[in-house]
């Protein structure tokens, strides 16, 4: 996680036990002392966080939870309570008032550590992720290449792009096209499992937008990868078009000038770029001009298709 120039809101009147972990996060740390003080700063800067022990405060957790959630601007921050009170109703109704974790004291440093982190990740994948597939968006993509350049990762980036997709769009309508979305990132996740145990590294898939992914593998299984998503796309998308159109083979739709007008069948086209001893990229950009170079080939091949960059 980036977080650094990022702020955590921190409510600590006495041990400050909390403050050196959070320290470790390298963001900027606001100390407030009253609820009213926490919302205000929490609508002006967005925190990433809001933690503390708020036992001393004139105000019950419960109520504390229920004001922040219904605020919109600031229901999505984690509430993490850090307290002295191991009173059952009171963590369960803090809880259920919308308190991200309930932490009692004296709590164990990596513990709390890691649940702070944890929740930050949490929030910031589901604010970030695509709501129909929930797949990772832009921001952590952008992330995970930064990583593959900045740790000089030999890593496989595959594009994928659904071919004809916009006229398969226009001609069956958008809870249509957003089915053949669903189903190819349900693909791409399902081959990622079934490569699982050969794979060593932790695969990467997000989604760009539309009718655009992205995956990150190692170059080793990528091959085989290609290969089996293809199949599987195949032997799927069959089942998302009408009989006739099926068995005419091509789409039959209008073009922007409005003239009646033949299209392929929908297809998968996966583009492979290589990070390794032989292309290292220094760039996010240059990955992303690679990968459009080979889409841009492979949009002029019919069918579904695959392509692996190894160019020095």
């Amino acid at each position: 996680m980036h977080l650094k120039n990022k702020k955590i809101i921190l409510s600590e009147k006495e041990d400050n036990d909390i403050r050196p972990i959070i320290n470790r996060l390298d963001c900027e740390v606001i100390d407030l002392d009253s609820f009213d003080d926490i919302l205000k700063e929490a609508i002006n800067s967005n925190p990433l966080l809001i933690i503390g022990n708020f036992d001393k405060m004139n105000r019950p957790v419960s109520d504390m939870c229920k004001a922040l959630k219904k605020h919109l601007l600031v229901r999505h921050i984690p509430f993490i309570v850090v307290s002295d009170n191991a009173e059952i109703n009171t963590r369960i109704q803090a809880v259920e008032s919308g308190a991200t974790d309930y932490i009692l004291k004296p709590f164990q440093d990596e513990e709390l550590f890691a649940r702070v982190k944890r929740s930050i990740r949490d929030v910031q994948h589901a604010l970030n992720a695509n709501p129909l597939t929930r797949l990772p968006g832009n921001i952590a993509i952008q992330e995970r290449l930064d990583l593959i350049i900045k740790n000089n990762e030999k890593a496989a980036v595959a594009y994928f792009d659904i071919d004809n997709f916009k006229s398969y769009n226009d001609m069956y309508g958008y809870a249509a096209g957003d089915k053949i979305i669903s189903l190819t990132a349900s693909l791409i996740i399902k081959i990622c499992e079934e490569f699982k145990e050969e794979e060593s590294e932790e695969v990467f898939i997000g989604h760009i937008g539309g009718d655009d992914f992205l995956m990150v593998s190692s170059d080793s299984l990528i091959e085989r990868f290609c290969q089996r998503y293809i199949e599987a796309f195949d032997s799927q998308i069959v089942y998302e078009y009408d009989p006739d159109t099926l068995k005419r083979g091509y789409m039959v739709g209008r073009d922007r000038k409005g003239k009646l007008k033949t299209f392929p069948l929908i297809s998968i086209s996966i583009a492979v770029v290589i990070n390794d001893i032989n292309r290292r990229f220094t760039h996010v950009g240059e990955i992303a001009n690679a990968g459009a170079e080979i889409k841009k080939y492979l949009k002029s091949v019919s069918g579904s298709t695959y392509l692996i960059d190894r160019r020095k």
